[in-house]
């Protein structure tokens, strides 16, 4: 067990505060709605039926009933919190709009899965065990974001085929994958409106995103780009390009972080807005 300072976190809402209040569609923003913060040897005192939302954080939990006795939970963080057995418990909390579960060792996420029909937010940054998502997932038809960072293993030509039958789909994350060129199956992705592949080892992107009509916003940062891609201006609906820190793949990164080394040129940036004008290109 580790230290006491990451003991576990309990997050109790009363039941008139729920997740429609997120102020944007993002993941991060669903825990800056805090109001509470508790022990979960504190929280036997509450009733189940007002415990909205659960964060647990780097503790072993002997008995998943004490975390799954509240049904009413819209919002569950499991952080590092069990190995490669999925707690099947979980799959009873019908009403869960947010799931999270970060830092985990999952091999693959278990086909009942199906039955959380509410989730909007599925977090699933960093098990990098996990190759693949179940075909069943394509009946969760409410998500609206997914990460899938730090999942170097996954077949993404697949995985981007399946997202594709999510209608509503917006946002996609894919940081810290490994990813030296996306599929040509990225162009399936219509529907998305947010795509996040910073920290990967792209040069280029493909010109299949050209179909990606509804992307807004794209994040880029600390890639191997030597040059922006001509695609970005076929992209005429898109608000914001994030990007900067594009080095050699052999470039020290925590150099790139620091000194925001960049090789996109402002040719490339003038480029761009001649395409689109209100484009907005951020430098970070």
């Amino acid at each position: 067990m580790k230290s006491n300072s990451y003991r576990i976190i309990l997050i109790l809402m009363v039941m008139s505060i729920t997740l429609s209040s997120v102020s944007q569609e993002r993941l991060d923003d669903w825990r800056k709605d805090i109001t509470t913060y508790t022990s979960l040897s504190n929280a036997a005192s509450e009733n189940p039926e007002n415990v909205i939302k659960l964060s647990l954080f780097y503790e072993k939990i002997d008995n998943w009933e004490s975390v799954c006795q509240y049904k009413k939970l819209e919002g569950l963080e499991l952080i590092d919190m069990f190995g490669e057995n999925f707690p099947v418990c979980i799959l009873e909390l019908v009403d869960l709009k947010f799931l999270s579960l970060r830092n985990n060792k999952l091999y693959n996420l278990p086909k009942e899965i199906v039955k959380l029909k509410n989730i909007e937010f599925l977090n699933l940054y960093w098990n990098e065990n996990l190759k693949e998502l179940p075909q069943e997932l394509t009946n969760l038809t409410s998500i609206r974001y997914i990460n899938i960072g730090g999942n170097p293993n996954m077949d993404w030509g697949s995985t981007f085929s399946l997202l594709s039958k999510l209608p509503n789909l917006k946002s996609i994350a894919l940081s810290f994958n490994n990813i030296k060129a996306l599929p040509s199956e990225v162009g399936l992705l219509t529907q998305v409106e947010e795509l996040i592949i910073d920290n990967n080892l792209m040069k280029n992107l493909p010109n299949e995103m050209s179909k990606m009509k509804n992307l807004k916003r794209i994040v880029l940062t600390n890639n191997s780009f030597t040059t922006m891609s001509k695609v970005i201006a076929t992209l005429l609906n898109l608000e914001e390009i994030v990007i900067s820190n594009t080095y050699e793949e052999d470039h020290d990164k925590s150099l790139a972080g620091r000194y925001g080394h960049n090789r996109i040129t402002d040719e490339d940036i003038l480029a761009l807005r001649k395409a689109n004008p209100n484009l907005k290109v951020t430098m970070r």
